[in-house]
């Protein structure tokens, strides 16, 4: 149980070095006071300095005006927009949202970013659970990607038994896609792990061989 407490610290060590990834590669820029100027250009970047220069971009209040404008007609054509306020059982739990009404504060709400803005409007149309409501914004949602290199499986033992684990392959995959990177990944393992990724998924994590469980 010790080494798997060490193993569990270990996994949260490296979600927090999860680097982002912009899809396009510029030039790299000056040293600048601007923080999206400061990652403008890098093919990796902290997770925290994406969200610096995010939260950066002010709201334009007729930008902002003009998409609620825009997302207020489109409901028009929606066809379950009052049902989504109070949907009938067994439903009443998973669907409640008013979207008229929770447009209206969020018009008239203050957002210190855009940034902020654009998370509210995310997540209130998604509180519709209807796949054909969502708000997505690309200069938000896919600019910069962020990957893990301990991606988790639901693996089965040989008894039956299923329990969540970093999958055995992970090394391997990342070593291949993102060599340039494996180094930051390495580095931020704790203790006696630190530069011995390769052993979390397989020995550290179940003490066997990789190939006595079955990926499902």
């Amino acid at each position: 149980m010790a080494l798997l407490s060490r193993f569990i610290v270990a996994a949260f060590a490296l979600a927090a070095t999860v680097q982002g990834a912009p899809q396009e590669l510029g030039q790299p820029g000056q040293p600048s006071s601007d923080p999206c100027a400061r990652i403008g250009g890098k093919k990796w970047v902290a997770p925290s300095e994406v969200r610096a220069c995010f939260t950066s971009v002010r709201v334009n209040e007729t930008v902002k005006a003009n998409i609620l404008d825009v997302i207020n007609k489109t409901l028009n054509f929606h066809t379950s927009t009052n049902y989504q306020i109070r949907a009938p059982q067994p439903f009443t739990s998973d669907v409640r949202v008013n979207l008229p009404t929770e447009l209206e504060r969020i018009k008239r709400q203050f957002y210190r970013s855009e940034y902020d803005f654009h998370v509210d409007l995310s997540r209130t149309l998604k509180r519709t659970n209807d796949g054909h409501a969502a708000w997505t914004f690309a200069c938000y949602d896919s600019l910069f990607v962020n990957y893990v290199p301990t991606p988790l499986s639901l693996l089965t033992s040989p008894n039956g038994t299923q329990n969540v684990h970093i999958s055995p392959e992970a090394f391997n995959v990342s070593s291949a896609e993102f060599p340039d990177q494996m180094d930051v990944w390495q580095n931020a393992l704790p203790g006696r792990l630190n530069g011995q990724l390769e052993t979390v998924g397989v020995d550290v994590l179940y003490g066997k061989p990789a190939n006595t469980l079955t990926q499902i």
